[in-house]
C-alpha cells in the first residue's frame, strides 16, 4: 500500500506530495472511497515532474510524510490527492477481503501549463477552481502560495492546531477563519474571497494585521490557563477588541488577562450567550 507508485508515458514513478499543501479530510477521503467503489476513478489524477519540485526548492515528501530529497524518479501529486489515498485505501481492501473495488490501474496525467507556472501557482489554481475549498483549505492554499508571509504561515499554524487525542484541549477542526480575522485584524476583514485573492495577490491582505499583537494576546491568554478550545471562539477576542476600543492601550488589556485567576477562567469559559462580551468584562473587572 506505501509503495504504490503512478505510470507515466509507460515509466512508473514515485509520488510526492509538497509539504505544507491541503491535509487530508478523513469525510472527503470516506466520500471517494464510496464513490470509487460505486463509480470507478471518474477523473484523473494531476501530476508534474518531481525534477521541477527541485528546481523550485520546494519541500517534498512521500506517502508516509518521509522527507524526499531527490525527486528524479518521483511525480508530485498536485490535483488529487483524496483520489489517490482513496484508491490506496481500496486496493488495501481487495488485497485483505479479496474484492474487486479498483484495480492498481490508476488514471493520472501530466499537468498542463501553458503558462509556465510554478507549481505552487498550479496548486492554488487548480485548487481553487476545480474543488469547493473550506475556510481551512483557502488558508493553508494562501500561506503555501506565499511561504514567507507571516501573517499567512501564522494562520495555517491556527487552522492547523487541530484536536488529536482527547481532552487535550485543542478545538476540533482548528481556528476557524473568523477567529483569525479578528486575533490579528481586530476586524472580520479576512474571509475566504479575500484568501482566495491572496493567492495571486499577497498585498490584498489588509494593512490592519498586527500578528505580535495576535501572538501577544494567545500567549497570555494561554498562559493563564485559557486553553486553544475556548480561545478558538468568538467569544473571547471580541471581549479583547472592544475593551481595546475602550482603553486604546493593548498592554492595559493584556494586563487584565495577567491578573485573571483559575476560578475567573473558569466562569468565563462557559459563556456562550449572545451578551458575552459584557458577562466576559463583568467577570475580569471584578478580578
Amino acid at each position: 500500500m506505501n509503495n504504490l507508485n503512478l505510470t507515466i508515458g509507460g515509466v512508473e514513478k514515485k509520488v510526492a506530495f509538497v509539504k505544507g499543501n491541503r491535509d487530508i479530510s478523513k469525510t472527503n477521503l470516506k466520500q471517494k472511497i464510496v464513490s470509487i467503489k460505486l463509480c470507478g476513478q471518474l477523473s484523473d489524477i494531476i501530476v508534474v515532474d518531481g525534477s521541477d519540485g527541485i528546481k523550485q526548492n520546494l519541500k517534498l515528501e512521500d506517502n508516509e510524510k518521509n522527507p524526499v530529497l531527490d525527486a528524479t524518479d518521483y511525480v508530485i501529486i498536485i490535483d488529487g490527492q483524496h483520489r489517490f489515498k482513496a484508491i490506496q485505501e481500496l486496493i488495501k481492501l481487495n488485497k485483505e477481503n479479496k474484492t474487486d473495488y479498483k484495480s492498481s490501474d490508476i488514471k493520472c496525467k501530466m499537468a498542463y501549463n501553458p503558462n509556465d507556472k510554478t507549481i505552487i501557482e498550479l496548486i492554488s489554481e487548480l485548487n481553487s477552481v476545480s474543488t469547493i475549498w473550506d475556510n481551512p483549505d483557502v488558508v493553508t492554499g494562501a500561506a503555501l502560495s506565499n511561504p514567507n508571509n507571516e501573517a499567512l504561515i501564522f494562520a495555517k499554524e491556527l487552522v492547523d492546531l487541530k484536536s488529536r487525542t482527547k481532552n487535550d484541549g485543542l478545538p476540533t477542526s482548528g481556528y476557524p477563519v473568523a477567529t483569525i480575522s479578528k486575533l490579528i485584524t481586530f476586524g472580520t476583514t479576512i474571509n475566504k474571497k479575500l484568501l482566495y485573492k491572496s493567492m495571486r495577490d499577497v498585498s490584498a491582505l489588509p494593512k490592519t494585521i498586527n500578528i505580535d499583537r495576535a501572538k501577544n494576546i494567545l500567549s497570555i491568554a494561554r498562559k493563564v490557563g485559557f486553553k486553544d478550545l475556548y480561545l478558538s471562539h468568538r467569544y473571547f477576542i471580541d471581549w479583547v477588541i472592544e475593551e481595546f476600543t475602550i482603553t486604546s492601550n493593548i498592554d492595559t488589556v493584556l494586563s487584565m488577562i495577567s491578573a485573571l485567576s483559575e476560578d475567573n477562567i473558569a466562569k468565563i469559559i462557559i459563556i456562550n450567550s449572545t451578551d458575552a462580551t459584557n458577562e466576559i468584562r463583568t467577570i475580569i473587572k471584578a478580578a
